[in-house]
Order: structure tokens, then C-alpha cells, then sequence
């Protein structure tokens, strides 16, 4: 199957901040191809902040270890020394299990989430270009 999407499309979603469809799109392509570094951050950014609703014991069990110090790297290599204090932390938690923390740091992301979109959508930006009129077979 032939995937396209337009520039306009993609730059009206950008404009709406719509971080959900984004990473959608970029989930979609990055089964395509390889993607710019920042696109891949901010499409599992998203995914790490979206889990909150679920709980994010749940993520952190289901995260390759390869995953987490790629993500984590990544998040450094961006300045984003917060998230990645806080994104580390889950993974400490996981391992030593406490229900108040995994609490707290559920309650961190659904507070932070405005930011965190923030966040995607300026690393979203750099690399905006390599989403509009993609095509591939998949």
C-alpha cells in the first residue's frame, strides 16, 4: 500500500498542535524508513507522557533496555536534562517497586503534559520537512 501525506496536512496539524496525529505519522514513515533523531524522540516522548493514563509501571515493563538508553541518551544529547532525571527515575522505580512513587511520577507527566507537547512539537519542527508527501509501500 502507497502512503502519502501532504505538506499542507502535516503543516495544518503542526499549526493545530495536534501531537497525537504527528506521532502517528511518524510511527507510520518510521516503518518506512529511518527518520531524523528528533522525530524518533519526540514520537516516544509522546508515548512515555501518553502512558500516564494507563500507568507508567506498565511502560517501563514492556521497554527494552536498548529502548530506554537510546531514549534517555537522546534526551541528553537535547538539553532535556528534566525529562531525562524524570524519565530515568521510572525506570529506578520499576525496579524497586513502590506504588507511591509510580504515583508520583504518573501525577508529574498529567501535570507537565502541556509541556511535554511543547516539547514534541519543537523537536517536531527541526525536521518537519521529512514528513509531508512521503511515499512507500508497506
Amino acid at each position: 500500500m502507497e502512503v502519502r501525506f501532504s505538506k499542507t496536512y502535516i503543516e495544518r496539524l503542526f499549526h493545530s498542535g495536534d501531537v497525537h496525529e504527528l506521532c502517528s505519522i511518524i510511527d507510520t514513515i518510521s516503518k518506512l524508513r529511518a527518520l531524523p533523531e528528533r522525530l524518533w524522540l519526540a514520537q516516544r516522548l509522546y508515548a512515555w507522557c501518553c502512558w500516564s493514563e494507563y500507568g507508567i509501571s506498565q511502560y517501563y515493563e514492556a521497554l527494552s533496555q536498548e529502548d530506554y538508553i537510546n531514549i534517555l541518551e537522546a534526551l541528553t544529547r537535547y538539553g532535556l536534562d528534566e525529562l531525562a532525571d524524570r524519565y530515568r527515575s521510572g525506570m529506578e522505580i520499576e525496579t524497586g517497586t513502590s506504588d507511591k512513587l509510580h504515583r508520583d511520577l504518573n501525577n508529574w507527566l498529567e501535570d507537565h503534559d502541556n509541556e511535554i507537547t511543547a516539547i514534541c512539537l519543537d523537536l517536531i519542527s527541526g525536521d518537519i520537512h521529512s514528513l509531508g508527501s512521503e511515499c512507500g509501500n508497506i
